[in-house]
């Protein structure tokens, strides 16, 4: 349940999205106005595959919109598309704040940002913990590789791995 740090959700299999929504497309996980992802999601190393969001100008687009205070291990993203996100992208979250990611890859993704994006990262597009210059983001055993895309100009923060990242630990982990 989004806003509830006490779930906790394990894979237990394979998933594949591309059939989402009837090809339509795959809604993120929390967002800007349907309350954030606060609890932990263990993937045990299966796959999420096929995952496309046609965000049209959505804020905080990515498998989750928002994490906060959440932690995701163990999971592979493959084969992700997303297009045209207005704020922050990520195939993973738009934006994480005060999250652990460990273990997690992303392969494969396309992020097609035209020129609305701002934060647009591989993984994530905002890793930040605000401005308390305190490090409550970390980021271990992870990584990125596919294409990000944008025809956007000035202003804007585009990462392999992240594409804006506040007060936070990065470990062990890579893009290209």
């Amino acid at each position: 349940e989004l806003g509830d740090a006490a779930v906790h959700y394990v894979l237990t299999q394979d998933i594949d999205c591309s059939a989402v929504n009837g090809g339509a497309g795959f809604n993120p996980i929390g967002g800007y106005d349907q309350g954030w992802f606060e609890g932990t999601l263990d993937g045990h190393n299966y796959t999420v595959s096929g995952i496309t969001i046609n965000a049209n100008l959505q804020v905080y687009a990515g498998m989750f919109g928002v994490l906060q205070n959440a932690t995701i291990e163990n999971l592979k993203l493959n084969g992700a598309t997303l297009n045209d996100a207005y704020y922050t992208a990520g195939t993973l979250a738009g934006a994480a704040y005060d999250t652990t990611i460990s273990h997690v890859s992303s392969t494969n993704f396309t992020i097609n940002e035209g020129d609305h994006g701002w934060d647009v990262g591989g993984l994530v597009g905002q890793y930040g913990s605000g401005d308390s210059g305190v490090t409550l983001n970390t980021m271990s055993s992870s990584s990125a590789q596919g294409t990000i895309s944008s025809s956007s100009v000035g202003g804007a923060a585009y990462g392999g791995l992240v594409g804006e990242l506040d007060y936070d630990t990065v470990t062990n982990s890579f893009a290209n």
